[in-house]
């Protein structure tokens, strides 16, 4: 069965045979990082400008966890509240982080006219699973508390939001879904769209 790609995704499958550049799986994970971040340096499209890009630290059992809340200059709302996004940057529990997944995240905040907080996760190897997966319910537990005013609000988050998503990429799609496995038997977030 032959396979046509988008134009696009075409050109960006090109560029990274024509580079010579090795599978990361058979790098190791610091060097795989590395060729990850400057591909996704090459491949991205100009960010959108947006009302803000504020870094957040959530509190978590290990320390914190790091954050970024992205507004953009046109928020959709309804009767004053408005949609939230929490993202999980793609990298297979292994590579990917806040910056290899910053344009996205722009565009998606631009382009759903929406308040995302992407969140970084502990990696693999060095974290081992369930670490990831921790962070994630830790990350989302907590910014659906503040975002709803259950627990003292940090500054930059807001508390006018009305539709809460969870949103994963790669690996991480299976995240939303335990989480929201997980969340009505214990009173947390429901989300609503994954």
């Amino acid at each position: 069965m032959s396979v046509t790609l988008d134009p696009d995704a075409a050109a960006i499958y090109q560029a990274f045979q024509e580079a010579g550049r090795p599978a990361y799986e058979t790098l190791p994970p610091q060097e795989a990082r590395e060729y990850y971040r400057a591909g996704r340096v090459v491949m991205n499209p100009e960010p959108p400008a947006l009302e803000s890009n504020k870094p957040l630290s959530i509190p978590a059992p290990h320390g914190t966890i790091a954050a970024r809340i992205y507004t953009p200059k046109t928020l959709r709302k309804n009767n004053g509240l408005a949609p939230c996004l929490v993202f999980f940057h793609g990298g297979g529990w292994v590579i990917g982080d806040l910056d290899t997944h910053e344009v996205v995240c722009q565009k998606l905040a631009h382009e759903g006219e929406l308040i995302v907080i992407s969140v970084d996760y502990r990696l693999a190897p060095e974290h081992k699973f369930p670490a990831a997966a921790d962070d994630a319910i830790t990350a989302t537990n907590r910014a659906y508390a503040a975002l709803f005013g259950v627990v003292q609000r940090q500054a930059t988050m807001m508390s006018f939001v009305t539709i809460f998503q969870l949103l994963g990429v790669m690996f991480f799609a299976l995240v939303p879904l335990v989480l929201l496995m997980k969340r009505p038997r214990r009173g947390g977030p429901a989300a609503a769209a994954h």
